[in-house]
């Protein structure tokens, strides 16, 4: 990324967190087309954006931090790359841990030598890539774990300029894995998971009728629940006092069902922060470019 165009993505997210838009940011639901023209106007390499548009889900305040973090002219792409490795190898994280089978392992760390050498300009064969993922194919009888574990990895083993949304794949396995890890420690099955589904259908009328019943009484007493019009349903009053008849219910009907959900959340939560920390820690490993290659 050029000085220019680094100054110009601040002034945008500067912006964006003054307004309160995020939405001038590109994120998940924003078109391929309009998250290619974005990378190609503000001198960002693709797999480089897609994480950043992964971990910042809306917050403003996460792009700054990356981009404040980026040393003039670095390539994100051997950010992007170095990430894989990281969510690969790293000690508490890393998808390797999980992987009991040395081969597969192997052909892990072949990825990440493979992305090493593409981030570095080197010219990897595509039978190279084709190679390592057919190496990386879960083996019959392996656990939840260590299955997600190897399709984290296998997502990765693409070329990330052709397929600049490898990188931000992986995170979709490294949560399927944390998930099977929650269950594996809660011993869940498929029965108890009925049950909680049963168990959620109830709350879920009881938080509805608790949030009907206090949008009857407020209109009732002349409150306006709904200025803006639209749906009564995405109204903040509906809101919390629907999330009030949720908790109510969980207080007044305690069940160890709720363990995997409650888990599972905070899985989510701590997985995004971790995978966020864990990209400002490649960016920053970036070094500058020299002068002559960055435009002022």
């Amino acid at each position: 990324m050029s000085i220019a165009s680094r100054r110009a993505l601040l002034t945008l997210i500067a912006e964006a967190e003054r307004n309160g838009d995020a939405a001038a940011l590109p994120f998940y639901a924003t078109p391929a087309a309009e998250v290619s023209a974005f990378a190609a106007r503000y001198d960002l390499d693709l797999s480089f954006l897609n994480l950043i548009m992964t971990f910042a889900t809306g917050d403003a305040g996460f792009w700054r931090q990356v981009v404040e973090a980026l040393p003039p002219g670095a390539d994100g792409r051997i950010a992007a790359a170095r990430w894989i490795e990281w969510l690969w190898t790293d000690a508490e994280t890393g998808l390797r841990n999980r992987v009991g089978h040395a081969a597969l392992r192997a052909s892990g760390d072949r990825v990440c030598d493979l992305q090493r050498r593409a981030a570095a300009g080197e010219d990897v064969a595509r039978s190279d890539w084709r190679q390592v993922r057919a190496r990386l194919v879960s083996r019959d009888g392996d656990d939840a774990v260590q299955a997600a574990a190897i399709e984290g990895i296998a997502a990765a083993a693409w070329d990330l300029g052709s397929a600049p949304g490898a990188a931000a794949d992986m995170i979709y396995a490294w949560k399927a894995m944390l998930f099977a890890e929650v269950g594996r420690d809660l011993e869940w099955t498929a029965e108890k998971q009925s049950a909680a589904n049963e168990r959620f259908d109830r709350m879920a009328a009881s938080a509805r009728a608790n949030a009907d019943a206090a949008v009857q009484q407020a209109r009732a007493e002349g409150t306006d629940v709904a200025p803006e019009g639209g749906p009564i349903e995405t109204t903040p009053f509906y809101r919390d006092v629907y999330n009030k008849g949720v908790a109510d219910f969980i207080a007044a009907n305690p069940s160890d069902l709720d363990l995997y959900g409650q888990r599972t959340r905070a899985t989510v939560d701590n997985m995004y922060q971790l995978g966020r920390d864990g990209l400002l820690r490649q960016v920053a490993s970036l070094s500058t470019a020299p002068a002559s290659m960055v435009s002022a």
